[in-house]
């Protein structure tokens, strides 16, 4: 089974897109942040860590996210992960992972956290590398969505 649940803080808005079939997906990165505390002699040492997660979301999913969900804003989705192959300048294979969400919910805004709540490390720049073109990984990834069910206006409750 290859199923995710994740809740963290969008590191931007989504930006939009369209495949060359006129489906919309939606990209984002989701920062999921950890503290821990570990003693050492009579010294407490805290370290907090982010760990940021790329989103794609497509169809009609992808349309609301980019109109509702903004930079900060705490999200809450499920979906499945993505593996993409490509060969770097060396012909050696090199792996990237995303999450393919198919539900989200709105959990809270950004404007409605406390200050602590908000992540402030910045967002790190996914960049994709070797032969295979972000496009063709694109196009993959719709048609596992198109295999999903499709939701219509009167799923989004609001």
């Amino acid at each position: 089974m290859n199923q995710v649940t994740l809740c963290g803080n969008l590191g931007r808005d989504f930006q939009l897109s369209y495949t060359q079939n006129g489906l919309p997906y939606a990209k984002n990165s989701l920062a999921i942040s950890k503290r821990t505390t570990k003693k050492e002699g009579n010294e407490t040492i805290t370290k907090d860590r982010t760990d940021w997660i790329p989103l794609t979301i497509f169809g009609r999913r992808a349309e609301i996210a980019h109109q509702y969900f903004k930079k900060g804003d705490k999200f809450l989705c499920n979906g499945e992960i993505y593996t993409s192959v490509y060969s770097d300048e060396n012909g050696q294979p090199k792996y990237s992972w995303e999450v393919l969400v198919k539900n989200f919910e709105f959990v809270t805004s950004k404007a409605k956290e406390t200050p602590n709540e908000q992540n402030t490390q910045p967002e790190p720049e996914i960049v994709y590398e070797g032969t295979q073109a972000p496009q063709q990984q694109i196009e993959e990834m719709a048609q596992i969505a198109e295999n999903t069910t499709t939701i219509t206006d009167a799923d989004i409750p609001f």
